[in-house]
């Protein structure tokens, strides 16, 4: 009885070995390799060219910037022609102290001038802001006709020339206003980058009929400003008839201008910064100095509704 067992064994052991030679599974294998998660970003560049008086601070490459009559501008010239300036460069980062879009020295009543600022807004779409912020109006000290009783300085009324003078007035006489210099054609076609070609867009000249002004004309505020470039395109939008909803033309009309007003990720946005000293304006602001900084923001549009910078 146990030598047939054993035999049964053996004979199962080797049933189960010729199985295990003969048997084959259906099988298939999908691999998805390399998964990633990539942050995207929003890269704010901006450049300016500086105007005054009819003359146009230009930096030939290599060389140093100095003031150049623009077209139609006759002598005498104010800047002096091929004397230094700042107030243009190319696209780039703005540093502290390194880069002013404004800085004069020696203002006259009448006066005036205008910066051509651009925002390159590179990578996504983007919510913009434009703030004035950290408003100083230093009035130096008091000018011998400051002090003349009928002045408008409270300050210097009757005080000594060259009297500490705590408080100027140049903030409440210099004159301010921005505007959307797109030119003709509404948006930004960016100097014909698929073949259009706007040659008013960018070009300093307020066209009053197709050129909307964003914010009106006056003095700056003692607490500083704060605009969101959102308020502006969204009405450009509508009064430029676009019909694009996010601004993404390809270049085409409307390029840039979206529904929400967001700032289109490949487009490049002209403002025109005006300013003007009347020349009514009186001895009271004489040795007097106003300082502002000037911030342009940017920040993701998408997931961010409401605008949190």
């Amino acid at each position: 009885m146990k030598r047939i067992l054993l035999s049964l064994s053996v004979i199962a052991a080797v049933v189960a070995i010729a199985a295990g030679v003969t048997t084959a599974f259906y099988q298939d294998t999908e691999t998805s390799t390399g998964n990633t998660f990539a942050a995207g970003g929003i890269d704010l560049k901006v450049d300016s060219t500086a105007h005054y008086n009819g003359m146009v601070c230009v930096c030939p490459a290599g060389a140093a910037c100095t003031w150049q009559p623009e077209t139609n501008t006759q002598p005498p010239f104010y800047p002096a022609q091929g004397s230094a300036c700042t107030g243009t460069w190319g696209q780039t980062d703005l540093k502290d102290g390194i880069r002013r879009f404004f800085d004069y020295k020696d203002l006259k009543p009448g006066d005036h001038g205008e910066d051509t600022v651009s925002l390159h807004v590179l990578g996504n779409d983007a919510w913009g802001k434009f703030e004035i912020a950290n408003v100083k109006d230093l009035g130096i000290i008091c000018a011998d006709p400051e002090t003349d009783l009928g002045t408008v300085d409270a300050d210097c009324n009757l005080q000594l020339a060259g009297t500490t003078e705590s408080d100027g007035e140049l903030r409440e006489n210099l004159i301010f206003s921005v505007w959307l210099d797109q030119g003709t054609i509404p948006g930004f076609q960016n100097n014909g980058q698929q073949g259009i070609v706007d040659p008013q867009e960018g070009d300093n000249i307020l066209q009053k009929e197709v050129e909307p002004i964003i914010i009106t004309p006056g003095t700056i505020d003692a607490q500083g400003e704060s605009y969101l470039l959102s308020d502006a395109l969204k009405a450009v939008y509508v009064t430029s008839q676009c019909t694009v909803l996010d601004g993404h033309t390809n270049y085409d009309r409307c390029h840039g201008i979206a529904q929400d007003g967001r700032m289109v990720g490949s487009a490049v946005y002209y403002f025109g910064i005006d300013w003007d000293l009347p020349l009514a304006t009186g001895n009271e602001i004489q040795t007097d100095e106003l300082q502002a900084d000037l911030i342009f923001k940017a920040v993701q549009q998408r997931n961010n509704p409401t605008q949190q910078f």
